[in-house]
């Protein structure tokens, strides 16, 4: 009886990654567009990138890092910088 062939299927990070503490915890104190966030962006997408690349990944972007975050959702769920918290 033949095996069945060996089927991988490439995958790749695309969207978001998951900011760093300290800029999830800025962004929680100020609306997320306060211009001092500047550096912090900056150095969250430069590790990205830094991470896709050492990795071989074919694809490199910047992890979504300057997306939008809404902190509260409308189930009640809000953002933080350890994960979903349920609002009261």
């Amino acid at each position: 009886m033949a095996r069945p062939a060996s089927v991988t299927i490439p995958t790749e990070p695309i969207g978001s990654i998951p900011r760093p503490v300290d800029l999830l915890e800025r962004i929680a104190k100020s609306d997320g567009e306060d211009a001092s966030l500047d550096p912090l962006y900056e150095d969250a997408i430069r590790d990205t990138i830094e991470r896709f690349e050492a990795t071989g990944s074919p694809v490199v972007t910047d992890g979504e890092q300057r997306k939008f975050l809404i902190e509260a959702q409308r189930d009640g769920s809000a953002w933080q910088p350890d994960g979903v918290t349920w609002l009261p």
